[in-house]
């Protein structure tokens, strides 16, 4: 990136480019990690989990083939070209030992303008094999792989499609035993403005 101070901006349109905005905020801003939780009551697929309650909880069990959907716009202060990172949180009435479940997580980046159906990029992550636990309700979480930053950009809106697949080991009694989706969170890298 070349130097803006070699050019300065013509008008406000120019000073407020993206360009002027990554140079703002790498010379006036530190980066902290962020994050975006979202409720176990997202949009529902075709085939859809069941809404589940415990005590005072809501949450979303999920059979083989359940899936939900969530939508965001990427931050206004995210950090172009870090991560995206993603966790499920869940429980499960499950106690057996060696019980497995899996979920894979769709995804599409589309930039205003785009067609949705044409987003500018795409991909699946996939947790492979979760070992549960064998604590009847134990609230846990699980970690899903990355969407590269190198595959964002500024206002980019994200599209997530959260699917339990059926896991390689073997799966929980259903429906009793099936995990209970209670939220969803991402975390990002934002810039943070440093006290003068």
């Amino acid at each position: 990136m070349s130097n803006p101070l070699d050019s300065p901006p013509r008008s406000v349109k120019e000073f407020t480019s993206v360009k002027w905005q990554e140079w703002f905020y790498l010379l006036w801003a530190k980066r902290k990690n962020k994050r975006i939780e979202t409720n176990g009551n997202p949009a529902k697929g075709t085939s859809a989990p069941v809404e589940t309650y415990l005590n005072n909880t809501v949450g979303l069990k999920f059979a083989v083939g359940d899936s939900v959907y969530f939508n965001l716009a990427l931050p206004d202060d995210w950090v172009p070209n870090t991560d995206l990172t993603f966790e499920a949180h869940f429980y499960s009435s499950n106690t057996t030992a060696a019980r497995y479940v899996r979920g894979s997580l769709d995804w599409q980046a589309c930039a205003l303008g785009e067609a949705i159906t044409a987003p500018g990029s795409s991909g699946t992550l996939d947790t492979g094999d979760i070992l549960m636990g064998t604590t009847a309700n134990q609230l846990g979480a699980v970690a899903f792989p990355v969407i590269p930053g190198t595959s964002l950009s500024f206002d980019d809106h994200i599209f997530l499609k959260l699917t339990r697949t059926a896991a390689t080991g073997t799966a929980p009694a259903s429906p009793a035993d099936n995990p209970v989706l209670m939220h969803f969170e991402i975390e990002y890298t934002a810039y943070v403005i440093r006290a003068r």
